[in-house]
C-alpha cells in the first residue's frame, strides 16, 4: 500500500542469490481500485549481466535497460556511481545499518505477531527512516501458502514511515505479506526470449538416453533450472540466455531442445561482466559437444544425476542447418 500516494498494487518478489536475480511480478488497480487478476508486469534484474528486463504482458512487449533504469532496489559499488549490485539479504530486508529493538508481540492481521522498531538509512529517500517489521510467531501455522511447514518466523507486515517522523505522521508505505516461501526459486519459470527478434537467437537439440527418463520427468522444471545452470556454466553466459526449453519423450532417448539467445547490444551496469555473443556461445557449446564435456547434474532427492548426451548420438543440431558431433549417425 503506498499511502503517501493513494495507491495499492500486489508485488511477487523472487529474490536468487545463487543465479544474481531479482524478479519482480505486480499487478494494477482498475479504476475502481480493485487489483487485476493477473500479472501485468513483469521485471527481471540480472545481476550477472546487468540488464533489467521489462515485460509488459498486456502488449506483449519488452524494454531492455540498465538496472539502474529499472523500477526496483539495486546497491551502487562502493565509490561508484554507475557501477550496480544486488542487495545483501540483509539489504533486502532492510536490516543493514539499522539499529532495532523489540516492540513486543501484536496483533496484526487477527495473528500474534512479534514486532521490531528500527531507524535506518533508505537509499530511495537518501536518508533515515523509521521501519517496523512484524514476524507470526512460530507457533502459528495457518499462513495462506508457502512451504507446508517452516520453523522460521514468517514476516506478515512491513511498514516504513518517512524520514524527519514526528509522531504525527502516517506511514509512507504498508507491504503486507501474504504468500512467503524459502524454497529455491523456479528459474525455469522466466522467460525473455519477447526481448529478442528471431535473429537473435539459435534452437539447439541433443538427445538424452533412455535410462535417464524417470530422473528427467521426477520434476521437469528442476531437469530445466539444472539445464540453465549448465549452460551458464559452460558459457560464461546468463541463465537467461536459456529459452524455450522443450522435451520430447520416446522410448529408446529423451530429445531436448531450447534456444540461446544472443546478448544486449549495450554494455550492463554491473562489475567486470563481459557476456558472451551468440556466435561465441554456439563455438564453446560445439566444442564442448565434440570433447564431450557438456553435462547436466540434476539432483534427484538426496542424489545427483550426471547427464550427458548419448554416447552414440553425441550431436549438436542448430536451427541455422549446423550440426556439431557424430552427425552420420
Amino acid at each position: 500500500v503506498d499511502l503517501k500516494n493513494d495507491k495499492l498494487k500486489t508485488i511477487e518478489e523472487h529474490y536468487d542469490n545463487q543465479r544474481k536475480l531479482n524478479v519482480y511480478n505486480y499487478k494494477d488497480t482498475d479504476s475502481l481500485g480493485l487489483l487485476k487478476g493477473q500479472n501485468q508486469r513483469t521485471e527481471i534484474n540480472d545481476f550477472s549481466e546487468g540488464y533489467a528486463y521489462m515485460i509488459n504482458h498486456q502488449s506483449a512487449t519488452c524494454r531492455i535497460a540498465l538496472i539502474s533504469e529499472g523500477d526496483f532496489n539495486f546497491v551502487y559499488e562502493k565509490d561508484s556511481g554507475t557501477t550496480v549490485r544486488m542487495q545483501s539479504p540483509a539489504e533486502f530486508f532492510k536490516e543493514n545499518n539499522a539499529t532495532w529493538v523489540y516492540g513486543g508481540v501484536k496483533p496484526v492481521r487477527g495473528m500474534d505477531c512479534d514486532t521490531w522498531v528500527g531507524r535506518g538509512w533508505d537509499s530511495s529517500y537518501n536518508d533515515y527512516v523509521i521501519m517496523e517489521w512484524a514476524f507470526a510467531l512460530t507457533t502459528y501455522s495457518g499462513f495462506g501458502g508457502g512451504d507446508s511447514f517452516n520453523p522460521s518466523q514468517i514476516p506478515v507486515t512491513f511498514r516504513l514511515w518517512p524520514p524527519n517522523y514526528d509522531g504525527q505522521m502516517g506511514v509512507d508505505y504498508e507491504y503486507n505479506a501474504f504468500y512467503f516461501s524459502q524454497n529455491e526459486p523456479r528459474v525455469a519459470n522466466l522467460d525473455i526470449s519477447l526481448c529478442f527478434k528471431d535473429a537473435d537467437r539459435v534452437n539447439i537439440r541433443f538427445r538424452l538416453a533412455g535410462n535417464y527418463t524417470s530422473a528427467i520427468y521426477n520434476d521437469v522444471d528442476k531437469f530445466k533450472t539444472a539445464l540453465m545452470d549448465s549452460v551458464q556454466l559452460s558459457l560464461g553466459i546468463s541463465q537467461l540466455r536459456v529459452s524455450n526449453i522443450q522435451l520430447y519423450k520416446n522410448p529408446t532417448y529423451v530429445s531436448v531442445s531450447f534456444d540461446l539467445l544472443d546478448k544486449p547490444t549495450f554494455q550492463g551496469d554491473t562489475k567486470g561482466v563481459g557476456q558472451n555473443s551468440l556466435s561465441n556461445a554456439i563455438s564453446l557449446i560445439s566444442s564442448s559437444a565434440l570433447e564431450n564435456t557438456f553435462q547436466i547434474d540434476v539432483a534427484v532427492g538426496i542424489n545427483v544425476v550426471l547427464m550427458k548426451p548419448m554416447d552414440n548420438y553425441r550431436v549438436l543440431l542448430f536451427s541455422n542447418g549446423t550440426c556439431f558431433g557424430d552427425c552420420d549417425n
